[in-house]
């Protein structure tokens, strides 16, 4: 908590646009790394219609384009929070990520980033902002983080 008394939380605002940065770069890496092989697996998509969805070759591609997708988003924000403290879009709005503990480890980032896998999990995790102090998500609380606005100083 030593960190957190000379820093103030990093405001809901900032945090959010940090989030849709990191977002849209996720989103564009994983639709660049896929569009070859959805269109050589799906083919035209204008020549399939929404049952194609039923035939188990498309349905497995799917699901596993879905869970590489979980994947590397979740070590997207886990690593360069783990290495760096803070991923590209809390670098822009200068954010950073801070352990309660001695030293952030791999395994908070894990924890406190999970829920960024699936929208309405986020959503669940969100609704605790504004409840505890510091504006931490129930994963931060457990993960024992905090997000803290280094252009600010109390």
């Amino acid at each position: 908590m030593k960190y957190l008394a000379q820093h103030i939380p990093a405001p809901l605002w900032k945090r959010l646009l940090a989030y849709i940065v990191d977002a849209l770069i996720i989103g564009f890496f994983v639709d660049v790394s896929f569009i070859g092989l959805s269109k050589k697996a799906l083919g035209d998509l204008s020549e399939k219609t929404f049952l194609s969805a039923a035939i188990p070759e498309i349905t497995s591609l799917i699901i596993i384009m879905t869970l590489v997708s979980v994947i590397l988003s979740l070590l997207y924000w886990s690593v360069l929070e783990y290495k760096l403290g803070q991923s590209l879009g809390k670098m822009l709005f200068g954010l950073y990520v801070a352990s309660e503990t001695k030293k952030l480890t791999f395994v908070q980032t894990l924890v406190r980033n999970i829920t960024k896998t699936a929208s309405w999990l986020l959503v669940i995790d969100s609704l605790s902002l504004l409840r505890y102090p510091y504006y931490k998500r129930f994963t931060e609380k457990w993960s024992q983080t905090y997000v803290v606005d280094k252009t600010t100083k109390k």
